[in-house]
């Protein structure tokens, strides 16, 4: 299991987390 946190440049800056 890993943890993968990106950013997406959107209007509003949001941390997406997934756990693949």
């Amino acid at each position: 299991m890993e943890k993968v946190c990106r950013r997406r440049r959107t209007a509003r800056p949001a941390k997406i987390c997934m756990k693949s």
